[in-house]
């Protein structure tokens, strides 16, 4: 699979996230996606396609995911797609902390995911990232 037609699949699972695809020369490693809805944090997803054990990344992605994640209170991941992974069920969606970048390069799919399956992942976000006021309540005082 192309990572063309994972940001597309992404887009499609996971609908609680409207999602802005991001293509950049000018700042390397950025994340390939941001994910904004109103009672979510906005977060960023570095999309990959493993084929095999291994994850690539950049130094500048690894670098930048570790950044992100210190800077944002843990709003960024890395969503793998892996396909045919030895020891592992094929095509199978996990989704990692941003923070565990260099794990990733070390470990690969092996490395343990913060969760798994399109269901699991979107009840992760909705459970880590929901429940912030609009903008709208936050001007009129209708918080909590």
């Amino acid at each position: 699979m192309k990572e063309s037609y994972f940001v597309k699949l992404i887009k499609k699972k996971l609908t609680i996230y409207d999602w802005l695809r991001i293509e950049t020369t000018t700042l390397h490693g950025f994340p390939d996606m941001i994910g904004v809805a109103p009672r979510l944090d906005t977060i960023f997803i570095e999309a990959k396609v493993a084929t095999g054990n291994k994850i690539k990344l950049s130094p500048h992605q690894i670098a930048m995911n570790i950044k992100l994640w210190k800077e944002t209170g843990g709003c960024n991941y890395i969503l793998v797609y892996q396909q045919h992974a030895k020891h592992l069920p094929p095509d199978t969606i996990n989704l990692y902390e941003g923070r565990l970048s260099l794990n990733l390069l070390e470990n690969g799919v092996l490395e343990p995911p913060t969760a798994e399956g399109w269901d699991t992942i979107c009840s992760y976000l909705k459970k880590v990232h929901g429940s912030r006021p609009t903008k709208s309540e936050e001007i009129c005082g209708k918080t909590g």
